[in-house]
């Protein structure tokens, strides 16, 4: 019996955006099957007292499929690429590959709303969220708000949801706050996204996640699981700071800020479903096999390609021996967004055999010799000419004072 005290009467048990949960009449969920992987058992409950029939429900009580289309809960932000349907299936919500944020009808992918009528540039976007605070918000890659249609009455139990294809922002007691329906909201002026507190490099730790550190230029954030070791948070903390400080004046730095860093180690597919953000990338299966990722908001990578041969989760298959090169593989994938560099990567490394998206990484992990030897990387005069572009020097990350 997963629900615990903040069961209520008439609630649902649904399927929403591949998640299996308990929705209730208040507009929330009581329960999903991420949030609590092991309920506590349940002895002595008496027949009387278990949940009646679906069938003994009276219909004009049960919650209307549409108050499940929720999209986001307070401290979310959506997956970029990721098709939100409604239950019906008949409206999706997407931020497309260029940013742009549009709710759309399944049928014909006919258009109904998109931030770029908003007074909004798609292009200078990266990231929607919903905040604790109940506000909706479109920011850029430095943490300036660009967009934020709810004012002065935002509720921190607000959800964002479709409702007969209408975008709603709403509070547990189903008064709205937002719906697309409504005239253009204004532009806000000089206003940051709530900073995560920090003092003396440490900082306060995203929900689910254990440890923390920050890097004060470019302002990144480095947030580690339970499993990670401080030598490993240390290590990469130095890591990115040293290679911001080795820019050059063509990449200014200030173009990282507010970035996050998710560093996990052999966590098993339960224990990264609890996770977010990285709970929503790849399926399982990828995401067991892979373990990392870059991307325009946020990095992952995992303290078991740190220093290490082999990686634990992958068996015998993989024997490579690594030093930082995940760290630095997978920063790069950022910093090719963050800088609008696709264009130029796609040009320089074209006709690799990795693919210029993950050559490009691949020499600058030569660069920092990470290792120092890829074969069809490591010596080609476009290549190198390219990374000494963006970084003045060089240096190699030890290995000597990493010590889990």
């Amino acid at each position: 019996s997963p629900v615990g005290n903040d069961a209520e009467p008439m609630s649902i048990l649904l399927i929403d955006n591949g998640v299996l949960g308990v929705f209730t009449p208040s507009r929330k969920f009581s329960w999903t099957y991420r949030e609590k992987p092991v309920a506590p058992a349940v002895a002595g409950v008496p027949a009387q007292a278990q949940a009646p029939a679906v069938a003994s429900v009276p219909a004009q009580a049960q919650v209307p499929a549409t108050a499940a289309d929720i999209v986001l809960r307070p401290g979310e932000a959506i997956e970029q690429g990721r098709k939100y349907f409604t239950a019906d299936k008949s409206h999706y919500l997407i931020q497309q590959s260029d940013n742009n944020f549009i709710l759309r009808k399944t049928q014909g992918d006919g258009y109904v709303w998109g931030i770029d009528q908003q007074g909004v540039v798609p292009a200078s976007l990266s990231r929607i969220q919903l905040l604790p605070d109940g506000r909706l918000v479109a920011s850029d890659m430095h943490g300036q708000i660009v967009w934020s249609p709810v004012g002065g009455d935002a509720k921190a139990s607000s959800s964002l949801y479709i409702e007969n294809g209408t975008l709603k922002v709403a509070d547990a007691g189903s008064n709205v706050t937002w719906q697309s329906t409504e005239p253009r909201a204004p532009t806000p002026k000089g206003q940051q996204l709530p900073q995560p507190p920090y003092d003396g490099g440490r900082c306060t730790p995203e929900s689910a996640w254990a440890k923390c550190r920050v890097i004060e230029s470019p302002r990144i954030f480095i947030y580690g699981s339970s499993k990670v070791s401080d030598s490993a948070m240390d290590a990469v903390k130095h890591v990115y700071s040293d290679m911001m400080s080795r820019l050059t004046p063509a990449y200014p730095k200030e173009k990282m800020d507010w970035l996050k860093i998710y560093i996990t180690n052999g966590e098993s597919s339960a224990e990264l479903d609890q996770l977010n953000p990285i709970n929503n990338v790849y399926d399982r299966k990828q995401r067991d096999e892979l373990r990392g990722t870059g991307g325009g908001t946020f990095v992952w990578i995992t303290e078991q390609m740190i220093c290490k041969t082999g990686v634990k989760t992958r068996g015998a298959q993989d024997t490579s021996q690594r030093t930082f090169d995940q760290v630095i593989h997978e920063f790069m994938h950022s910093f090719e967004t963050r800088n609008n560099r696709k264009g130029t990567t796609a040009k320089v490394y074209a006709g690799s055999p990795y693919g210029p998206t993950e050559t490009f990484p691949m020499a600058v992990q030569v660069f920092f010799n990470a290792p120092g030897g890829i074969g069809g990387v490591t010596g080609v005069p476009a290549y190198t000419a390219d990374v000494k572009s963006i970084f003045s020097s060089s240096t190699t990350y030890s290995c000597a004072t990493y010590k889990p």
